[in-house]
């Protein structure tokens, strides 16, 4: 039962020599933050001030802060003023005989017609807010409009298998005879050249010659054969108009 006197005093030794360098540690914070928070109000940038004043008002609880945090409320903007003028009214109630009394009277009378005017926009704009969904449930549902009948379909453009297999055939056999035939050219103008030569030595490219020559037919023909299908397959879309004026100009 003795240790108890004996643990509380040892507790409050404990308080008493931590409390001073906790004391000391919040008022630097409250300064620093205190600076931070004027270099922001010079930069124009209110509403960060207004948090760093707030900061250090908790740790220091200085009712001269009460003054700059009014000042930044002020500057932010029309929604700020109820706070401003709560603010200037707190100061004015912790130093009644402060030396810029009279300008912070004059302020809390400019603020109070700003105040008034953002409450009134907050409660209109409440106002709006609860009326807009009994209108929208008032509101009658929109007529269904009225079908016009299916949209006629539009038969999607294909294009004939037959004419273009055809046609492609064509191509590839102009073309290989083509190739072909440049190459007997070239060798041709090689004889040209070095002849007279041993007999039979371009033969085979004289026979390639002829060989270019009957694809170049075939394929021409068969290209010529392939867009001829394809015309004739290919439907008139104006096939009845121009008949309608055939007739018309049969009555005359």
């Amino acid at each position: 039962m003795a240790l108890a006197p004996c643990l509380r005093t040892l507790v409050l030794l404990a308080v008493c020599s931590v409390s001073p360098l906790a004391l000391a540690d919040a008022a630097a914070d409250a300064r620093q933050l205190y600076a931070e928070g004027k270099a922001e109000y010079a930069q124009g940038h209110y509403e960060q001030a207004v948090q760093l004043f707030e900061r250090s008002y908790a740790l220091s609880e200085s009712p001269a802060l009460l003054f700059n945090m009014a000042q930044a409320h002020r500057l932010a903007g029309p929604s700020h003023c109820a706070d401003a003028m709560a603010l200037y009214g707190s100061y004015l109630a912790a130093f009644p005989e402060a030396e810029n009394r009279k300008e912070v009277e004059e302020r809390i009378e400019e603020l109070r017609e700003c105040a008034d005017a953002a409450r009134r926009s907050s409660a209109a704009a409440a106002n709006d807010a609860n009326t807009a969904p009994r209108a929208a449930a008032s509101a009658p549902p929109p007529a269904p409009a009225k079908a016009s009948g299916p949209a006629p379909a539009v038969a999607p453009s294909r294009l004939p298998t037959g004419p273009v297999l055809l046609s492609g055939a064509g191509v590839a056999l102009a073309v290989a005879g083509g190739v072909l035939y440049w190459r007997s050219w070239e060798k041709h103008r090689e004889a040209e050249r070095v002849c007279p030569c041993y007999p039979g030595t371009y033969s085979r490219w004289e026979v390639l010659s002829n060989v270019s020559y009957a694809l170049l037919a075939v394929g021409g023909a068969t290209l010529v054969g392939g867009v001829s299908w394809w015309v004739v397959a290919t439907p008139r879309e104006h096939a009845e108009p121009a008949q309608a004026m055939l007739g018309a100009r049969g009555t005359f």
